[in-house]
């Protein structure tokens, strides 16, 4: 009950660094363990006012992956990459989660602890973000399908990647452990991709969820439905992912009015 009321007094009044970031960490913590009698139901569902991404100086846009990129990265060929440290399962679920980052807007930390329960009889998945405790319901692609199906009864807990294990997760001190261990690894393997690929930045695992935002709202899907979809603030997403004198945007704007 004291959790729950120090949580509505940092929803309502604060920002989302600092204490207020080593909270949230510590009510997910509490959540986890069975020997605590706490739940994050008890908040409710409430959002941090003053949550904002991480600041671009001179507001630039987030680092995306161009369509040529884009489209290169998926066709690479994993054979290459397969060694002693990486085999080649390992390779192909890096690259199926980094595709499916694309395809569900996720966050890394999302995607890794995501449940069968998750799945809707929609053919959509439901999920509460766990920065911003924003509710979210993407639609599951073709893509999407195919990479659960893979790896569908593999997870012993029910997860659709089989990356976190219950049993251990509770065994580390450091909170959510095994999906950090899985990020670093993955952000290793991908910028070792993204020297190959010829990239002049850093390629990590948030970029793909960088890029599917812009890829959306750029490409006409309304603002607001990428943010239900993300669990990003319509203005964020416009101030920091929205080109709105995309070049598409511009000829569909014409064609609206010479169409009058």
């Amino acid at each position: 009950e004291t959790c729950a009321k120090i949580a509505q007094l940092f929803a309502n009044d604060g920002g989302y660094t600092g204490p207020i970031s080593y909270f949230r960490s510590f009510l997910f913590k509490a959540d986890r363990d069975i020997h605590v009698r706490f739940s994050m139901s008890q908040i409710g569902d409430f959002n941090f006012k003053r949550y904002m991404p991480r600041i671009y100086k001179g507001h630039q846009l987030p680092i995306i992956l161009s369509d040529e990129q884009l489209k290169d990265f998926m066709n690479i060929n994993l054979e290459e990459y397969v060694n002693n440290k990486h085999p080649k399962n390992k390779i192909e679920l890096f690259h199926d989660f980094a595709c499916f980052l694309l395809h569900s807007f996720m966050a890394p930390c999302d995607a890794a602890y995501l449940h069968e329960t998750n799945i809707t009889n929609r053919n959509t998945i439901v999920i509460k973000r766990r920065k911003t405790f924003k509710q979210a319901e993407i639609p599951i692609s073709t893509k999407m399908e195919q990479i659960i199906s893979k790896y569908r009864g593999l997870s012993p807990y029910g997860y659709i990647f089989p990356i976190i294990d219950d049993k251990q997760d509770k065994l580390h001190k450091v909170y959510l452990y095994q999906m950090k261990k899985f990020r670093e690894d993955l952000n290793l393997w991908l910028f070792d991709v993204g020297k190959r690929l010829g990239l002049n930045f850093r390629l990590h695992s948030y970029i793909f969820r960088h890029t599917a935002i812009s890829l959306a709202v750029n490409n006409g899907l309304p603002v607001a439905y990428v943010s239900s979809l993300s669990g990003t603030l319509p203005e964020n997403i416009q101030k920091y992912y929205y080109n709105g004198y995309n070049k598409s945007n511009v000829e569909k704007l014409i064609d609206v009015f010479e169409n009058l």
